[in-house]
């Protein structure tokens, strides 16, 4: 077998280093062209924002958002809650979220639809479209995944699945993605799975 710098595991493409940035730069490649081919077939006049929202979060976001469960860590949006910074100073946070490969996609779509300049304030974007950034959502749909892994992991069911395996492995070797999930958490103040289950479990 061949060496190589990187390599594709369905749709996702690993490096090397560990750095997942050229598997978010082809997915944002992905969802321009997703976008772009959108774009040129409706008619935008014909569409109210409710229908194009729709198209956008059926046909676009989950081009770029595919395989969130893997590159999320690694986002500008997680960077700024694990250091508060998103709290402190939110003017200069936001700033940087839309520096985000995803949350540039969506910012695109949105001034299309609102019929604004592209050098239009990304504040204005999210409030008149009454949208939250992407991130949030990716942020959410990792933590499911991860709390599923959780349980999966512990289950005592005689031969685990091979995710649940891994996620288990990985979780001892104390990998830098499961440490910033911890530090999120932290900062989100969100309990384990586990610890959830287990005082629900003490409330009935």
């Amino acid at each position: 077998i061949k060496s190589a710098r990187s390599y594709c595991y369905l749709g996702i493409t690993f490096t090397l280093c560990g750095s997942m940035k050229q598997a978010q730069d082809e997915l944002r490649l992905k969802g321009l062209k997703a976008y772009f081919a959108l774009k040129s077939s409706i008619d935008i006049w014909n569409l109210n924002t409710k229908s194009l929202f729709r198209l956008f979060d059926s046909l676009i976001s989950p081009v770029f958002t595919y395989g969130c469960q893997v590159w999320f860590h690694e986002s500008n949006f997680v960077k700024l809650i694990i250091s508060e910074s998103l709290f402190t100073d939110p003017r200069t946070a936001m700033t940087k979220i839309a520096t985000d490969k995803s949350e540039q996609i969506h910012l695109k779509f949105l001034k299309w639809c609102l019929g604004l300049s592209s050098k239009a304030c990304n504040l204005v974007c999210w409030g008149d479209s009454g949208r939250a950034p992407i991130a949030i959502q990716v942020i959410k749909q990792a933590l499911d995944y991860i709390d599923r892994l959780e349980i999966l992991s512990s289950c005592d069911i005689g031969t685990l699945p091979l995710a649940a395996h891994a996620f288990k492995e990985q979780v001892e070797l104390s990998l830098p993605w499961h440490v910033t999930v911890l530090r999120l958490r932290t900062a989100l103040h969100q309990e384990t799975i586990h610890a959830r289950l287990a005082k629900v479990a003490l409330d009935d």
